[in-house]
């Protein structure tokens, strides 16, 4: 009897113990600290709605990632339209890599205790309402590269008011680095760079419309990457980290264009142009041909400047740029990093095909040779896959007309995988009625073949 009580009383304990779940059972740190921020914040439109505390770990719940460990590396709560307060809960995530809180309307002041987060690498605080002065535990965050907080209530370091009684902000002194060589042609040796960097993206500006922003230096162990140029004597590139440069830059982009007022047009997006840093993260580096952009100018410049093979087409006939001028230089960026060829090389003419990176691909493409595009460096180390979503992406990007083109943010997302499926099937749909247009017979064949577009029916559809 005494036993076969004790049995249901167990039995009993457990199903309370599932009812209420394992993170009840056994506190979890960060889903509490998370949970806390739930409960802080306003959720009108229900983005929050899966942060369930009684889940063992935050790792299923929308908008947050996880590492292999299942601890909390990254937090994407941007553009949500949430209200409310941060909660000091926040600085126990430990591992916590990217806090993406921009374009909401949260308020109050920005916690301390977000020093505590030393893995923290982008704090992206733009357009919401916090007020009071930027904690100065963020200065010992030694990974930090992105601290972006445009809010107007803010004052100290970088913003447009110093705390009272707090003495005069100036920026760190210039870095300057022990007697180097001279630095080649396809390596800048620019100063402060503005960027943004992969997997999170850093945006640094040195441009007096940005509120705040860190101040950054290049450091002697970065570098431009430029894979056609690689030497010899280098390891080729990964597939992982051409990956990861590709979204990158696509991040650091899609800052340039969203996210700075006036946007910022880079007009020379090349490979070349790519900085990496020592654990191969991406920036978006040489600024030289960079143009602020108003909304309400036309954009006309005296000269084309650009790289050939780089060059929209609608900015080389009529001097026109705009950020789908830099759409279409990242597209030719992602072909260059598929395929380890240059954009523009006469090289190519000695096996009769084209000189246009492009159009060499898109050749390929017809004659089903998709296998025939990748950088034979690679070694077949790479996820077909992918190298067809990257492709796909490249093609929506080198559309002959600025408007087919995706804006960046949209590339971004198709990059992390939301959207590329069905971007690229209303774009086989369009092929199709307009490749008969262009059977048409008046068409002269010296026309430059970049500006007329692939059929449809080459690549399948990401899977």
């Amino acid at each position: 009897m005494a036993a076969a009580a004790a049995g249901r009383w167990w039995a009993v304990f457990l199903a309370v113990a599932v009812l209420l779940g394992p993170g009840r059972v056994v506190a979890n740190t960060e889903g509490d600290a998370l949970y806390s921020l739930r409960q802080s914040l306003k959720d009108a439109n229900n983005v929050l709605q899966s942060w369930d505390p009684t889940l063992v770990n935050p790792c299923t719940w929308f908008h947050v990632t996880c590492n292999n460990d299942n601890s909390v590396i990254r937090v994407d709560l941007g553009n949500a339209q949430l209200s409310g307060v941060l909660v000091p809960q926040l600085g126990q995530l430990k591992n916590l890599q990217y806090l993406e809180l921009y374009s909401n309307n949260i308020s109050g002041t920005i916690p301390p205790e977000l020093g505590n987060l030393t893995n923290l690498v982008s704090l992206d605080l733009y357009m919401n309402n916090f007020s009071g002065s930027i904690p100065g535990s963020l200065g010992n965050l030694l990974k930090l590269r992105f601290l972006f907080a445009n809010n107007p209530n803010l004052c100290g370091p970088g913003t447009a008011k110093p705390c009272p009684g707090a003495p005069p902000f100036s920026p760190p002194p210039p870095y300057n680095p022990p007697s180097a060589p001279t630095p080649s042609a396809g390596a800048s040796s620019t100063g402060a760079i503005a960027g943004g960097v992969a997997a999170g993206a850093a945006l640094v500006f040195a441009v007096p419309a940005i509120a705040f922003a860190m101040w950054r230096r290049r450091k002697p162990e970065e570098h431009f990457f430029d894979v056609p140029e690689r030497q010899p004597s280098e390891p080729p590139l990964k597939w992982e980290t051409r990956r990861r440069i590709a979204l990158g830059s696509a991040r650091g982009l899609s800052y340039l264009h969203d996210h700075c007022d006036p946007k910022i047009i880079h007009r020379d997006v090349k490979a070349a142009n790519i900085l990496l840093d020592e654990d191969f993260e991406a920036v978006v580096g040489d600024f030289g041909l960079a143009k602020l952009m108003d909304y309400k100018d036309t954009h006309v410049t005296t000269a084309v400047r650009g790289t050939i093979g780089h060059i929209a087409p609608e900015y080389l006939s009529t001097g026109k740029s705009s950020e789908k001028t830099d759409v279409f230089g990242y597209g030719i960026m992602l072909l260059e990093l598929i395929t380890g060829q240059r954009a523009f090389d006469l090289a190519r003419l000695a096996n009769d095909d084209d000189v246009m990176l492009l159009d060499w691909v898109k050749g390929l493409l017809k004659e089903k040779k998709v296998e025939m595009l990748v950088d034979p460096d690679l070694q077949n180390a790479y996820q077909e896959t992918e190298v067809e979503n990257l492709i796909q992406v490249a093609l929506l990007c080198t559309q002959g007309s600025p408007l087919d083109r995706p804006k960046m943010s949209e590339v971004v997302r198709m990059l992390e995988g939301d959207g590329l499926a069905e971007r690229w099937d209303e774009w086989q749909k369009v092929e199709v009625v307009r490749q008969e247009a262009e059977s048409a017979p008046l068409r002269n064949d010296w026309i430059v073949d970049s500006t007329y577009n692939l059929r449809a029916v080459e690549l399948s559809g990401p899977r």
